[in-house]
């Protein structure tokens, strides 16, 4: 198994060797210029893989002295030779050896982590490769390369050891190196089929150095542990919540957050088929148990892994050490992953709430919004959810003309911990009703006149939903269409006003007249010449986005249709 960090998600589970290296056999005192291979040999209590290491111009070995660093100055790996402090070591790998420091001491001293199994080549150190990986033709062994990582973690020796002195059943850990990228530019960048080129990195420079690093680290830490035997989610998500500890601040890792808040239909945290992404994805649980439960939660958690207890078991168990159960906490989070973005309430919730993506609604169809409209009698929505997985369903209820819908939001979720660690895929199936008026075990939907009554099949045993009701506001009207006068050179939109009898949602028919150019139709995702009534700044507005490129200026009319009605207006546009 070998962890790799990436821009584009992936996994590797071979050992890795480089070919764009010398390649060293250890205990030889040649080079070899060929694939590496990978021999295992037995030894009592030990497996010894073959080891073949990169040979690089220069060793250092970090201040407090937990890492020794490899590196080049010239050819395809070199990093850049400024050396302002004039320490003969150039200025990144100073930078490299600083945060790795920092690194060992939050993640062993601080957050309790295992020391790194020791290595055979210094057992007072934990190597790491500076490599270029940003760009091609990457780090290349046999007849892969390997571009576009931030870094990649090598396990190298495995050991086999029993699990506790009172069981029979043993655990295999590993010593393992680290590669990292060469200076994480921001020019670095990979093509698509179609030769399009698209920026390596999310974060750049010493922003995507720190990250990475103790994302990295944290894998060398897991290895001390357990290795192999279990699903690698377990592995990426600690170590990408080690991201959030380098930097609570970072972004990074919404690039794969944004993927589930979007896609909540088909990601979920038991998913094994997708196991690395599942991951990536759900680094905020543990963000949320650091937050409520303290800093060494996440290695009592792994400590239980090491003794060979099942990765939910034993999340279940260190919360159970704390009064409380692991699927009672996935529930209560539901709300902190609702509370993101403009919804976020300071740092009531996660730290960096207000940079977090949206969840989107399960069912935004995109038709027109109907998949989310009440109309009578009833609105019923039935969803499926796996173990651990969660789904946000919308409901719009009726409005005035002036106001907006009230908007309930259900976060429904599926915590069947037993089917989880059996990764068993059996779903539950969730049935919303609402209705205006009580019904039978139904429930109050605010202080509106409206009602809710779910069923959950096979039971409810194991399953939670949470409402989340937002009353609409009253709207005000634009009194013109702006921005005028139009400038064809540089506005790309024009914004009209409506009349006061046209609600939100609604669609219109929006045609602007020229006695030179004849009518254009507004063009939308919806219908073409449709426009749909939206609230800016608390007014009810329709856009014009597809302004025609032959344009000119001067004064046009436009028409606003509605249920048989028609209603005009004009604009200037100028040059």
């Amino acid at each position: 198994m070998t962890f790799v960090r990436s821009g584009i998600i992936a996994f590797v589970s071979i050992l890795l060797c480089c070919q764009s290296f010398t390649l060293a056999k250890v205990g030889d005192d040649h080079t070899q210029h060929q694939s590496c291979i990978i021999l295992p040999k037995k030894k009592t209590g030990k497996v010894i893989f073959e080891r073949v290491r990169p040979r690089m111009e220069f060793q250092y070995v970090t201040p407090k002295g937990y890492f020794k660093i490899h590196y080049d100055t010239t050819e395809a790996h070199a990093v850049r030779t400024i050396d302002r402090n004039s320490n003969k070591i150039p200025d990144y790998i100073d930078s490299v050896a600083s945060i790795l420091d920092e690194a060992y001491e939050v993640e062993v001293n601080r957050l309790g982590f295992r020391k790194p199994i020791p290595d055979f080549d210094d057992p007072k150190t934990t190597d790491i490769y500076v490599v270029q990986l940003g760009k091609a033709p990457g780090f290349s062994f046999e007849s892969s390369n390997y571009v576009g990582y931030y870094g990649i973690t090598v396990p190298e020796d495995s050991y086999q050891s029993s699990c506790s002195p009172d069981t029979s059943q043993s655990l295999n850990t590993s010593s393992a190196f680290m590669l990292i990228d060469n200076d994480f530019a921001e020019t670095d960048s990979l093509y698509s089929i179609s030769g399009k080129a698209r920026r390596t990195y999310s974060d750049t420079g010493y922003a995507a150095l720190r990250i990475t690093c103790y994302h990295e680290f944290n894998h060398v830490l897991q290895m001390a542990y357990k290795f192999g035997e279990i699903s690698q989610m377990f592995f990426e998500l600690t170590s990408t919540w080690l991201e959030h500890i380098a930097d609570p601040n970072t972004t990074d890792y919404f690039q794969y957050l944004k993927g589930l808040f979007n896609s909540s239909e088909s990601e979920y945290l038991s998913d094994n088929d997708n196991a690395v992404r599942a991951g990536y994805n759900h680094a905020f649980v543990l963000q949320y148990l650091q937050k409520n439960f303290g800093n060494t939660i996440a290695s009592e958690w792994w400590e239980l892994i090491g003794s060979c207890v099942e990765p939910y078991t034993a999340l279940d168990s260190v919360c159970k050490s704390r009064g409380t159960t692991f699927p009672a906490q996935w529930n209560t989070m539901m709300k902190w992953i609702y509370f993101t973005n403009y919804r976020a309430k300071d740092t009531t919730y996660f730290s960096n709430a207000v940079l977090m993506p949206l969840i989107k609604p399960n069912n935004d169809g995109g038709n027109n919004g109907s998949d989310m409209e009440y109309t009578n009698p009833s609105y019923g929505r039935s969803i499926s959810l796996y173990p651990f997985q969660f789904k946000l369903v919308r409901c719009l209820l009726p409005s005035t003309v002036q106001n907006t819908p009230d908007t309930v939001d259900f976060i429904a979720t599926n915590t069947n911990i037993e089917n989880a660690i059996h990764s068993s895929k059996t779903s539950t199936e969730y049935q919303l009703t609402i209705t205006r008026g009580q019904i039978s075990n139904s429930v109050r939907i605010g202080a509106s006149d409206y009602y809710y009554a779910t069923t959950v099949l096979p039971k409810r045993e194991n399953f939670y939903d949470t409402l989340f009701y937002n009353g609409g506001f009253v709207t005000q009207l634009l009194s013109s269409p702006y921005p005028q006068p139009l400038s064809i050179s540089k506005d790309k939109m024009l914004t009209f006003p409506i009349p006061d009898d046209i609600p939100a949602g609604s669609n219109v028919k929006l045609t602007v007249f020229s006695p030179d150019i004849g009518g254009y139709e507004v063009e939308n995702k919806f219908k073409p010449g449709y426009a749909r009534v939206i609230v800016i700044d608390k007014k009810r507005v329709i856009q014009w986005d597809a302004i025609p490129a032959e344009l000119s200026t001067g004064i046009y009319i436009y028409s606003i249709e509605y249920n048989d009605k028609t209603f005009l207006g004009k604009f200037l546009v100028n040059p």
